[in-house]
């Protein structure tokens, strides 16, 4: 028995196309039980009338008629609706050699492949097939009966075979595989509404499906509450009552709004001002009846007149919205990527979101990042009672994150580990038993890395926390007071800015101006660096403190000028003790110590100062002066430095006879005075002659020094010592000798 009758002619008057239509299915379906009736009509369907009753009325004339298909080139103009007889009305579109949709609902095209062989749901072709998994197959014409019908793609494991689901028994050559759409096709629809311009439900001939352009697809549960839709929500309108007529537009409401930056709006019957009227953004909320706005791309919405009456809003959500969700894996249990009912959003459970640029270049990720599983093939006790795996180049670094399977119950599962060796890492705070076998380590990451990242203000310019591609941090704005870590060498570095790190009592202040603050919060005792200085305070006496400056050491008393002590740390080093005295310090003591000083050393049983003993015994490096004030008792003896010889010049020899061999010598005593003891013979005698050369430094006079010395009977030489180390003579008559046993201060 044929499944399909065509009836390929003209059907007549626009009048009577229904009868006819009728009267042609009656008479066929008179001369054989046809189940499926197929009209093809060479014009538009308009040909057959416009309405539904004449298509109801032509399929009560063949009332046991289960299906029938009408196929037009042209249907656009047609409204039809679904019949309410026995039957079912199916429309078509396209040319009747493209499509065919039978009593099953289903439509084949020319996709297919002609068959070699079949055996027990494995099916070879003669070429390559079109076919992929969760295809649906026509199997026609091969000679295994087994194989004939419907069938899905299981697999398609090469180019030539495929498997099917639930697979037949038995085995066959030749025939056919056509593929099926299961549905109907029509190059354009659109569904609901009063017609294309109102559809919320919309599909264009190049391929566009809109949804919601005006409503959208509500997800029922079983009960039929709403648990989700796709397209447009919105929400009930807002009454409006006001409309500024400046930039942006400010919106009032009878009520409050409910709104929050970002809300996409559509406003309606805005009267004056009309320029508030269209899909707005929600620029920024002012008051719970208060708002600017935006046109859609962020520019501010200018007024254009002064507002009269009336206006809606509405708030609406394009989009999709689900109570529960889940994206990728192959179901619930395995998405990862899944919000539950209760407003939590796992992500990463089971993969991550890659974050990457304009290049398809990895920038950042969301979720945990996992790496490639590697062998463990040992694990023993590190001998702390930690558990220690050996996992060959590893590659992992202390504090990372690492999940552990198949190696034993202790040992299995999330773990922080301790980098030993590039082969070895200990797992934190497990404890070994003993009794492990090999198994597999992966190292994962997250929650989240980016290459650059900003927190916080409303963009990237003004953000107070940045990190960028070298591994620099910022903590402020870029014109502001900030902190700032350098991410090649670590350096830190603040601009106007203040650090403060507490730990228990202890609190470290760090200023960009004024320096480093720690303070003992239980004591109120405190320390800090300022202006080049390092000040030591105590809590029980505020004034008192300990300065360290660049070059000195201050100690202070009860009050803010009561200096006690400094020690300058520059040459000569000064050793200092004060007094107060009527509010000023007063320097009582002071010992100077030049870098300069001569080997040896001065010894002091006893040291006294102001009357009293404040050394019993000190033993101290050379120095070449002791200036102290007050009353001073000194036991012992102190050591002079000895007498160095100089350099005699200008034809000056030394005179012998129990003089010094050298012919002179000098030094500088204790008491900071120079010394030049000897006699001379020979030499030139003219005012001004050098008979020496250059004291070295530490040996020359402040100003000139001059003092007698003896020549000849009747002469009156002297000599001149000069700032320069020059030593000169005057008043010389005779070369014969002079003899020189002078004291100078060089202070």
């Amino acid at each position: 028995m044929a499944s399909e009758v065509k009836i390929d002619s003209q059907l007549g008057s626009r009048a009577g196309s229904a009868l006819s239509i009728g009267a042609n299915i009656q008479k066929i379906r008179a001369k054989a039980p046809f189940d499926d009736i197929r009209i093809f009509l060479a014009e538009s369907l308009e040909q057959i009338g416009h309405s539904v009753e004449r298509i109801e009325k032509a399929q009560r004339q063949a009332p046991n008629v289960s299906h029938i298909a009408i196929d037009s080139a042209d249907i656009m103009n047609l409204v039809v609706g679904g019949p309410d007889g026995p039957g079912q009305l199916t429309i078509l579109s396209g040319p009747p050699s493209y499509t065919r949709v039978g009593f099953d609902g289903t439509e084949d095209t020319a996709i297919s492949a002609t068959i070699s062989t079949v055996n027990a749901g494995t099916v070879t072709f003669t070429a390559d097939h079109p076919f992929e998994v969760d295809d649906i197959l026509l199997i026609e014409g091969t000679t295994s009966i087994n194989h004939l019908g419907y069938w899905v793609v299981a697999t398609a494991p090469t180019s030539t075979t495929v498997t099917l689901a639930d697979p037949p028994s038995g085995s066959g050559t030749g025939g056919s595989a056509r593929f099926q759409y299961a549905g109907g096709w029509r190059r354009t629809f659109a569904i609901g509404g009063e017609g294309f311009d109102s559809a919320p439900f919309f599909g264009d001939s190049q391929g566009r499906i809109y949804i919601g352009k005006n409503g959208s697809i509500s997800i029922l549960d079983l009960e039929s509450e709403e648990v989700g839709f796709i397209g447009v929500y919105t929400e009930a309108s807002k009454i409006i009552n006001g409309a500024t007529n400046v930039t942006p537009i400010v919106i009032s409401t009878t009520t409050d709004h409910g709104y929050k930056a970002g809300d996409p709006v559509l406003i309606q019957a805005v009267g004056g001002n009309a320029a508030a009227n269209g899909y707005r953004i929600v620029k920024e909320v002012l008051t719970l009846r208060t708002y600017s706005i935006t046109d859609k791309d962020g520019v501010n919405v200018a007024g254009s007149g002064a507002y009269t009456s009336g206006g809606t809003a509405k708030r609406y959500h394009p989009g999709i919205w689900s109570q529960v969700g889940a994206f990728g894996g192959t179901s619930f249990s395995t998405a990862p990527f899944y919000a539950d009912g209760r407003g939590r959003v796992r992500i990463g459970r089971n993969g991550f979101i890659d974050l990457v640029d304009a290049n398809d270049n990895s920038k950042g990720f969301l979720g945990v990042a996992t790496e490639a599983s590697k062998i463990v093939s040992a694990v023993a006790n590190n001998g702390v009672g930690l558990i220690r795996l050996t996992v060959t180049a590893h590659g992992w670094d202390t504090g990372d994150d690492v999940f552990v399977s198949g190696v034993g119950a202790d040992a299995n599962g999330d773990w922080a580990v301790t980098r030993i060796d590039a082969n070895t890492v200990d797992l934190q705070g497990s404890i070994f038993t003993g009794s492990y076998t090999a198994g597999t380590a992966y190292r994962y990451r997250g929650p989240f890395w980016g290459q650059a990242i900003a927190g916080g203000g409303t963009g990237y310019d003004d953000a107070p926390f940045r990190t960028f591609r070298d591994g620099s941090v910022r903590i402020g704005t870029a014109s502001g007071p900030r902190i700032e870590v350098d991410g090649d060498t670590g350096d830190v570095s603040m601009t106007d800015a203040t650090l403060s790190l507490t730990d228990g009592d202890v609190e470290v202040t760090i200023d960009g101006t004024s320096g480093v603050k720690v303070a003992d919060l239980a004591t109120g005792d405190y320390a800090y660096m300022l202006d080049g200085a390092v000040v030591v305070r105590s809590a029980s006496s505020l004034s008192a403190r300990t300065t360290l400056g660049v070059d000195s050491l201050d100690v202070y008393g009860g009050t803010a000028n009561d200096r006690r002590m400094r020690i300058t740390l520059n040459d000569p080093m000064l050793f200092e003790i004060y007094n107060q005295m009527a509010g000023v310090p007063s320097l009582r003591a002071a010992i100077s110590i030049p870098a300069t000083a001569s080997g040896g050393y001065a010894n002091f049983p006893s040291l006294r100062i102001g009357g009293v003993e404040v050394i019993s015994t000190v033993r101290a490096a050379a120095f070449d002066s002791l200036t102290l004030t007050g009353s001073i008792t000194l036991t012992g003896s102190i050591t002079q430095d000895a007498f160095v010889t100089a350099t005699l010049q200008a034809g000056w020899t030394p005179f012998g006879s129990g003089w010094p061999a050298a012919g002179l010598l000098y030094r500088k005593d204790k008491q900071n005075n120079l010394w030049i003891v000897g006699a001379i013979t020979g030499g030139t005698i003219a005012d001004g002659t050098s008979i020496i050369n250059l004291l070295p430094v530490g040996f020359r006079p402040g100003a000139n020094r001059g003092m007698h010395i003896r020549g000849v009977p009747g002469s009156i030489p002297s000599a001149v010592v000069f700032p320069d180390g020059q030593v000169q003579i005057f008043g010389v008559t005779s070369s014969a000798y002079l003899t020189f046993n002078i004291c100078v201060p060089l202070s």
